[in-house]
């Protein structure tokens, strides 16, 4: 007899759906990109996208048509996952081409991107999050 609870899928986790947005971003497939956002995200793409906060899905999917219309195509290869103290994962990487150090940091929520902040950041940045070596 299974018990309570087998037939729901299990959630991912926050590490997994971090993953799973970059490899939409990389990819450059919106619709899975806005399948792991929440209605309600709240979202500060690179400064190369400009300084804004974005809202909703609406404003994950302003965001792409302001990247196609200049044509940008990077892509961030991450190289490590972080679970902060207050529990948001950051995603440590390179953005490529261009070879310049990146972390974003989100919060996920019922399986889905809520909150992120990405940055252009430095071994500063990564100490002062808690998550390089202090030097």
């Amino acid at each position: 007899m299974a018990g309570a609870g087998s037939d729901r899928p299990a959630v991912p986790s926050d590490s997994d759906v971090v993953r799973r947005w970059f490899d939409a971003f990389n990819r450059r497939d919106l619709d899975a990109l806005l399948a792991l956002a929440h209605p309600e995200i709240s979202f500060s793409p690179l400064q190369i996208h400009g300084a804004d906060v974005l809202h909703g899905q609406e404003g994950v999917a302003a965001v792409w048509a302001r990247m196609e219309e200049v044509g940008l195509d990077h892509r961030i290869e991450l190289t490590s996952m972080h679970t902060l103290e207050d529990g948001r994962t950051a995603a440590v990487g390179v953005v490529m081409p261009g070879d310049v150090d990146f972390v974003g940091i989100y919060r996920i929520e019922d399986g889905l991107v809520r909150e992120g902040q990405n940055r252009f950041a430095g071994e500063d940045t990564l100490r002062r999050l808690g998550i390089a070596d202090p030097g």
